[in-house]
């Protein structure tokens, strides 16, 4: 982060760096998903856009025919985290790590991804994920959380674990991220298969979660079961820059060679691409914590690709200035003419101020 992040900000109670600001703000947002629990129906996980997960008391339930809205405490109270833009909670498992899960009840927030289409719904799931990553890893600096050097030696991780279930293309965007020194993957393991029902469901893919619950019955499309993984992972302090990391993506997509980040740069920047028509952009607050616009004007893509255009025909008219051959004979000459036309007029004013000296 910038060295000015913590200045003293003025407030009516004082003065407070900005990082005290975050945290005092993250605390009332906390107290204020507290207050709410009672009224969320949020009581079915899924994985990262992976498998779906039920708590053990939600399981037990669904299996001798409770009510789900008798479900609703036992399940919210496993809720340690939920961000009104991101379809994710976080919550602490028995081991002191941070489970990932995608709320699949979150109507409001599914309803944002009506009429994409599969692949722009994977992205939106995508770039949710690099936010929420992004967000947990400021504020780890914000509170000092302890670090240890990362196994590479390169930088170090924070020493909170994370752990989602996920498949697929999402396995492949942790690994890049790795890749480029934003995480560090403790361990990645099968878990089993899955024909994704409720995660098609929950996108408004009903065809498809027809065809898959059909093939669980009938025993038939084996292919569309997806391998679910299970990840551990921990945050390195390499702060993920949205902008600067979709530049760098610009820059290296169509090029060629063994270039080590180009693979996982690409991973990371097609999740911009394929939103690229939607108008969905990456910004931040007053606060600098970065957060998801789904009403913006541009979706981050055009937007950025538009400052690059520009920066590049700025970028190109100074080099063609530049390059200009000053030197061919015309401007030699006219550059003398000038030259004497100069000399000829300083000599004047000399002489006239010379006269002037002596008649003073």
């Amino acid at each position: 982060m910038p060295e000015n992040d913590n200045l003293p900000i003025k407030q009516n109670n004082g003065l407070l760096s900005i990082e005290n600001k975050r945290n005092l703000k993250r605390l009332s947002s906390n107290v204020d998903r507290i207050g709410k629990i009672g009224a969320s129906i949020a009581i079915a996980f899924a994985g990262l856009v992976g498998t779906v997960v039920f708590t053990i008391p939600v399981a037990s339930a669904i299996g001798t025919g409770v009510s789900v809205l008798a479900l609703t405490t036992a399940a919210n109270l496993a809720i340690f985290k939920k961000d009104e833009d991101l379809l994710f909670v976080t919550r602490k498992n028995l081991s002191g790590q941070t489970t990932i899960s995608q709320d699949a009840l979150d109507f409001r927030g599914v309803s944002l991804m009506k009429g994409f289409s599969p692949s722009e719904k994977g992205a939106l799931m995508g770039l949710q994920a690099l936010v929420a990553l992004e967000r947990f890893k400021q504020e780890f600096q914000d509170k000092h959380i302890k670090k240890v050097p990362s196994k590479d030696g390169k930088s170090n991780v924070y020493k909170p674990v994370f752990v989602t279930s996920t498949h697929g293309i999402n396995i492949k965007t942790f690994e890049s991220l790795e890749k480029l020194g934003y995480i560090e993957i403790e361990s990645l393991k099968d878990v089993r298969k899955s024909y994704l029902i409720f995660e098609k469901l929950g996108f408004g893919q009903t065809k498809d979660a027809y065809k898959s619950a059909k093939s669980v019955f009938i025993g038939k499309n084996k292919e569309l079961r997806k391998q679910i993984k299970k990840i551990k992972f921990r945050l390195t302090d390499k702060p993920f820059d949205f902008e600067k990391v979709y530049e760098h993506y610009l820059t290296v997509k169509d090029t060629k060679g063994e270039n080590p980040e180009r693979k996982p740069l690409k991973r990371l920047g097609i999740i911009f691409d394929i939103l690229e028509k939607r108008n969905i952009d990456i910004q931040r607050d007053e606060l600098k914590i970065p957060f998801i616009n789904y009403k913006s004007p541009v979706s981050f893509a055009t937007r950025k690709k538009a400052d690059r255009v520009a920066r590049l025909s700025r970028d190109d008219f100074s080099k063609r200035i530049e390059d200009v051959d000053i030197n061919t004979p015309d401007r030699i000459a006219e550059q003398e003419l000038m030259k004497k036309k100069r000399d000829k007029l300083e000599d004047s004013l000399n002489h006239i101020l010379n006269i002037d000296k002596d008649t003073k």
